[in-house]
């Protein structure tokens, strides 16, 4: 590989082994046979194509004769299009399925110079032993990522490949060139991509009736039904959506004032959505489910603090009435108080143990037998996910035949509008608060490491800053103001959850979590550094 080269080709050791990591995290098996790999149908009138047609003809050229192919891949990793400087390289590549629909994911197939560049974003050469899998080994390639320029999003991916052999003669410069030639050619379409948003717009008004959205970075269109039924906050959540489905697919959403839509989402190649919006069932806005009928079964109820184990556990017990013991209280009241307020509980009492992760061996050798003895009403622990339990801690919830696993809010985003809106309107005035799209696309990309207590945290200063109209970012908590995870890629979020999982569980210290995840101490930091991960969002804000 020439001098020239070098800035084009990530060759960092370190880059390989965190791609490794991603991969052993999403259960990627090195031995599974690329013949298995997903096949998708390619849109021949995307723009990605459009755009790259001349210039990988042009390569085609520059390659004939040569023992080099190039491959194009769009934002998914989904190969649409492959150029071969020989038959020979052609069947190579046909035997990994290198070909025109195959999905070279990261998450699928595991390190490669397609999936890779599209999980980190950059560059990288991935070299023989180190792809992840076995069948790939004899290969030695170089990936580039193709940018929107207008959107600075990920377009799409330009590889070059040969025998591991050839490895020196890999031609980055040339790659990195035909790369900028597709960007400017992609650029020059985007002046087209508005008109093709409208003219899809009203076709689809022709076609059917029914709410209709399109969305695009220079202008929203709402059809009457559509702005009848979203919110303005509605729209962030559309357009988180379409950031986090394929060209078309359905999505479920519950919007902001409680209605539960399916979303039917078309991404147009040359940017913008489109979006068809069914209704399937509005309720009201209200407390959670009802109680299960859980009589002398022990139920665990395990989440992040703030996730609602307490309300959630309460629900379990239902009807009964209700007895609740906190294991912090064991500090107060000492072991033997504690586990004698345990026995005094009465059997018809429904009863809530709280913070079990915190019981020492002695109250805890106590509640396993009171579980032991069985009831005839419920019984509900609960415990924080992110403390490891000790042997006698795991007795008593190995008990529990029914679990619960309450997931923390930034996994559960597509309830955020709905899951603020009853904050708000139990917090203040029902109904006299309207989120904007600007507010509600900021707290869309916050990570919430407090729950549902920081929503509310969040709410309340809402209300403290405006009590009617529409909330604008101002009227935000500062530590929420900044979205963090905007233009990530799925593979990049997934990395970030990960991360930000693991910093909570160690309470934010940052050799521990690596160590955890399996990583090094110097990738932690540099992963945090690129993925724009603050202190705040895995420590709640006070």
């Amino acid at each position: 590989m020439g001098d020239d080269a070098v800035d084009y080709a990530s060759e960092d050791p370190e880059l390989i082994r965190q791609s490794w990591r991603r991969s052993m995290l999403s259960g990627v098996d090195p031995k599974s046979p690329v013949d298995t790999l997903p096949q998708v149908e390619v849109d021949e009138e995307s723009g990605l194509l459009r755009a790259a047609a001349p210039v990988l003809s042009d390569l085609e050229g520059d390659l004939a004769g040569q023992r080099f192919g190039v491959i194009l891949a769009d934002e998914r990793s989904r190969i649409v299009d492959r150029r071969v400087g020989s038959r020979e390289v052609g069947r190579r590549l046909d035997g990994i399925r290198a070909a025109r629909g195959t999905v070279y994911a990261e998450e699928i197939v595991g390190t490669t110079s397609l999936g890779t560049v599209s999980a980190i974003g950059g560059p990288i050469s991935v070299i023989g032993e180190q792809h992840f899998n076995e069948s790939l080994k004899t290969f030695c390639c170089f990936g580039a990522p193709i940018r929107n320029r207008l959107t600075g999003r990920l377009a799409g991916v330009l590889d070059i490949c040969a025998h591991v052999s050839d490895r020196e003669m890999l031609f980055a410069p040339l790659v990195r060139g035909a790369v900028r030639h597709i960007e400017q050619r992609l650029a020059d379409q985007a002046g087209t991509a508005s008109h093709e948003l409208v003219a899809d717009y009203r076709r689809a008004l022709t076609r059917r009736r029914g709410p209709l959205v399109a969305m695009c970075d220079e202008f929203t269109l709402a059809s009457p039904d559509a702005l009848d039924l979203l919110d303005t906050a509605d729209y962030a959540l559309l357009a988180e959506a379409a950031r986090t489905t394929g060209p078309t697919g359905d999505r479920q959403l519950e919007l902001t004032a409680g209605a539960e839509v399916r979303v039917g989402v078309k991404r147009l190649p040359g940017g913008g959505s489109l979006f068809r919006l069914q209704e399937i069932h509005r309720h009201p806005i209200g407390p959670g489910p009802a109680g299960t009928n859980t009589a002398g079964t022990p139920i665990v109820v395990r989440g992040e603090p703030g996730t609602g184990r307490t309300t959630r556990a309460l629900e379990l017990v239902g009807a009964h009435t209700a007895q609740a013991l906190d294991a912090a209280g064991v500090t107060a009241l000492g072991d033997e108080r504690w586990s004698a307020a345990l026995s005094a509980v009465r059997p018809e009492t429904g009863l809530v143990v709280e913070n079990v992760h915190l019981l020492p061996d002695g109250p805890a050798t106590a509640l396993v037998a009171f579980l032991r003895a069985g009831r005839p009403t419920p019984t509900v622990l609960t415990y924080d996910t992110g403390s490891p339990l000790t042997g006698r801690q795991q007795s008593m919830v190995g008990l529990c035949d029914t679990r619960f696993d309450l997931l923390p809010l930034r996994h559960r985003r597509d309830e955020l509008p709905g899951l603020l809106s009853r904050i708000l309107d139990v917090e203040g005035r029902p109904g006299a608060l309207r989120m904007s799209r600007s507010a509600m696309v900021a707290l869309l990309g916050y990570s919430w490491p407090g729950n549902l207590h920081e929503l509310a945290t969040a709410a309340r200063h809402i209300l403290r800053s405006r009590t009617s109209g529409t909330v604008a970012v101002s009227d935000l908590p500062s530590w929420c103001h900044s979205p963090h995870t905007r233009g990530l890629s799925r593979i990049e979020q997934v990395e970030r959850d990960a991360i930000v999982d693991a910093l909570a569980r160690h309470r934010g210290h940052r050799a521990n979590a690596a160590d955890y995840l399996g990583i090094s101490h110097r990738t932690i930091y540099n992963r945090m550094r690129a993925l724009r991960i603050v202190d705040s969002e895995y420590a709640p804000s006070s």
